[in-house]
């Protein structure tokens, strides 16, 4: 089941370059969502403040500032709080399986690796789930 995405926006915020560059190119080419990349996580709130998407993507484990703390500055702004944000991370152990979606207090947690068809699945329920802008 694939997500309506007509010009949904998705701020991914991840330190992996290579895993950007695959996220990016999945939801462009294959879910026709509008993308916007920051590897850097002390620059992501500001970012999302720029961009203004409709879903964040972010990962937790990350120099300098994780994605709590990130998740945490977003929701601070009075601008951004309402976007939902999924967490992606390769620290999955007590929340979920490998590439399983699970609720968290900060939001949705998808834990890393992940196929292609659970990383739309999981936007989907997120968007879904959320009380964010209208994404028509």
């Amino acid at each position: 089941m694939e997500p309506e995405s007509t010009e949904i926006r998705v701020l991914v915020v991840d330190d992996e370059e290579l895993l950007t560059k695959i996220i990016e190119r999945h939801l462009v080419s294959e879910g026709g969502f509008i993308t916007c990349i920051e590897r850097d996580s002390t620059h992501a709130a500001q970012k999302a403040l720029e961009f203004m998407p409709h879903i964040i993507l972010l990962d937790i484990v990350m120099p300098e500032m994780d994605g709590h703390a990130v998740a945490h500055a977003i929701k601070a702004n009075a601008k951004t709080k309402h976007i939902p944000i999924l967490h992606i991370s390769a620290m999955a152990s007590a929340r979920c399986g490998i590439g399983q979606l699970s609720k968290t207090e900060e939001g949705f947690f998808l834990a890393k690796p992940f196929l292609r068809k659970d990383l739309l699945e999981a936007i989907r329920v997120t968007l879904t789930a959320s009380e964010g802008p209208e994404t028509d």
